[in-house]
């Protein structure tokens, strides 16, 4: 109440002092402790607080309130400069002065944006990996380059055409500082969007060992395109409050709502044609009198955008990257304390008993609530402690496991078990299953990718292992599958789950024994489903339990069977039936106290016919098979 008070003493009229205590509360308000606030409300407090801002902007405006202010910015951005006989190109005949047009200083920056900032990325990467290898100059020498794939130059010739047409030297000179300050907040952005990637190949190179994650990532988690947008809104705010002609004013909104949309859903279907470029053409063509120059343009662009049409099919992608960058950001923004509580709301934590390891648990859950079928031989790529190969082993319809993992010091190793059927299952170490020549099997299972606080390591390694998988089911045509999906809500991603869907079926499903701290799917074989809207109620979900405080429940840690199976595969010689019936029917009066049949023998080469206790011996002292 001090500052609203101290205003009515000082002479500010009442309105103006409602509407500044209205927006101090909500700052107040804002900043406080938010920890029992939900997320949907600390969205709408930000909301409030930025609308709250821009009526006391417009208020402030429409009544004149800071007059020297206005003065001040006006006198920055307009140079009146009385002009005589005919105006000169760019400027508008009938103000009599030459003046900064909006439209060009946004497009000035948009070309900086198109073709400058990709140079600047691959110039900062370039030298920071030539350094690494400082000490190697044969491999520093052809390291480098420039990814033309980044640039879009069709659009920045176009872009560029109209400003030359129509751009004036003070037009040049805001428009080049604005892109300059861009420029050189990009090239810090970049350069620590870079330094993990370095810091691990520095690392990789000194320890001589690979690493847990991918040594050389050259597409980092730069802000570039949020920092233009963020620039282009704050531009544009500035006009707003400097425009004295209606046509400024329209043009100013207009860019400034584009570029607002552009922050918020940056995945939004509208963007997919219609992006700044052609929004600022567009009011660049109501302020300019000279009109054909535009004309052109647009044509250029029509043919630019149709001679390279959209190939994929039509999907609501952008909702679900939307959601789950807000959820990875939530989620990176917990202290441990929240993160620890929020990671096992309403997850089955059920002990993993007899299991080596939760993947045990996770794949029958996979078969029993999703009734997804294995059979035959079936190879676990990424095995790990060997949970899902374990669990197959029990089944009847396999016949075999083979499973591979990289494993070593610092990865998970396959472990020892005597549950039922562990005879049927091979897991080896220290195999690189990308290296791994696929071949046909009947089933293949894949549990690879380690959760990340960046959203676009997540993104690369899930778009790997869909890879992996899809080469594998090259090879074996009809095999049921299951893998892992680490990443699924990105729109990648789901295009290359949409392809494999079509041409291999499955669906996505989401476990109830993942925690909350990962968005992870699985992708398995059978019927199809909508995979969109399978990723879109997952992350509605994880959303939700943010601001939920449900507890995890658990069942009785599982118990499970030991001793081995019957190898479908056995095949034994050929023998003397007649020697071989006297020889075993001795031994059976022998040892008729303790005989009995074992139907779960594992015997491969061996033809079986009974099973009778004897002494512990030596293997040098054993001569006759006791079985």
């Amino acid at each position: 109440m001090t500052v609203p008070v101290l205003g009515w003493i000082a002479g500010i009229p009442g309105p103006i002092l409602f509407i500044a205590a209205i927006c101090l509360g909500l700052v107040c308000a804002f900043m406080c402790n938010s920890s029992t606030r939900s997320y949907i409300d600390h969205t709408l407090s930000w909301w409030v607080l930025i609308l709250s801002c821009a009526i006391a902007g417009v208020v402030a405006f429409e009544l004149d309130l800071m007059p020297r202010t206005f003065a001040i910015l006006s006198k920055i951005f307009t140079i009146g400069v009385v002009i005589s006989g005919q105006p000169e190109v760019g400027s508008n005949p009938g103000m009599g002065r030459i003046t900064i047009e909006l439209w060009i200083v946004v497009m000035v920056m948009y070309i900086s944006a198109l073709v400058v900032a990709p140079i600047l990325k691959s110039r900062i990467q370039g030298k920071s990996i030539a350094a690494v290898f400082a000490n190697e100059p044969l491999a520093s020498a052809h390291i480098g380059g420039l990814r033309l794939t980044t640039m879009h130059a069709v659009q920045a010739a176009i872009c560029l055409f109209l400003v030359y047409s129509h751009a004036n030297l003070p037009t040049y000179v805001v428009a080049g500082a604005l892109s300059v300050a861009f420029l050189v907040v990009f090239s810090f952005d970049v350069k620590y969007a870079f330094s993990p990637t370095m810091v691990r190949a520095l690392e990789a190179k000194c320890n001589k060992r690979e690493t847990d994650r991918p040594t050389l990532e050259w597409e980092e988690d730069t802000k570039g395109r949020q920092l233009y947008f963020t620039m282009s809104v704050i531009t544009v705010g500035l006009w707003m409050t400097i425009a004295r002609d209606q046509l400024t004013f329209v043009t100013a909104i207009g860019i400034g709502i584009h570029a607002l949309m552009c922050l918020i859903a940056p995945e939004h279907p509208f963007h997919r044609n219609i992006n700044q470029g052609l929004i600022t053409m567009l009011f660049g063509f109501l302020v300019e009198p000279v009109k054909f120059t535009f004309i052109l343009a647009f044509c250029a662009w029509g043919v630019m955008h149709y001679a390279k049409p959209n190939t994929y099919r039509s999907s609501n992608k952008g909702d679900a990257l939307n959601v789950g960058m807000k959820w990875k950001r939530v989620l990176n923004s917990l202290t441990q304390k929240q993160f620890e509580a929020y990671r096992s709301r309403s997850v089955d934590e059920t002990p993993r008993g007899d299991y080596v390891s939760r993947g045990g648990l996770k794949m029958r859950e996979i078969m029993e609530v999703h009734g997804w079928e294995p059979n035959g031989k079936v190879i676990d790529l990424g095995c790990g402690r060997g949970g899902w190969s374990q669990h197959l082993a029990m089944d009847r319809r396999v016949t075999e496991v083979r499973g591979y993992t990289l494993g070593g010091s610092s990865r998970e190793n396959p472990e020892i078990f005597m549950t039922y059927g562990h005879n049927l299952c091979v897991l080896k170490p220290l195999v690189d299953v990308y290296k791994l020549e696929p071949h046909v099997t009947n089933t293949v299972i894949c549990d690879i990718g380690e959760s990340d606080p960046s959203a676009a390591v997540e993104r690369t390694r899930t778009l790997k292992v869909l890879a992996l998988l899809e080469d594998w089911l090259a090879v074996s045509k009809g095999a049921n599958f299951v893998c892992k999906v680490l990443s699924p809500y990105h729109s990648d991603v789901l295009k290359k789950l949409e392809t494999l869907q079509h041409a291999y079926g499955g669906r996505l499903v989401r476990l109830r024994l993942s925690r909350n701290s990962t968005a992870e799917m699985y992708y398995i074989s059978g019927p199809r489903a909508n995979m969109v809207k399978a990723v879109y109620a997952t992350l509605r979900s994880l959303i939700g339990r943010f601001s939920s405080h449900d507890t995890p429940f658990e069942a009785l840690a599982p118990v499970l069977p030991t001793g081995t199976r019957a190898d479908p595969k056995a095949k034994a010689k050929a023998a003397d039936q007649s020697v071989l019936s006297r020889r075993i029917q001795k031994l059976r009066q022998e040892n008729i106290e303790t005989w009995f049949n074992d139907a779960e023998n594992p015997y491969t080469s061996f033809s079986y016919h009974g099973s009778f206790v004897t002494d512990a011996v030596t293997g040098g002292g054993q001569t006759i098979p006791r079985h």
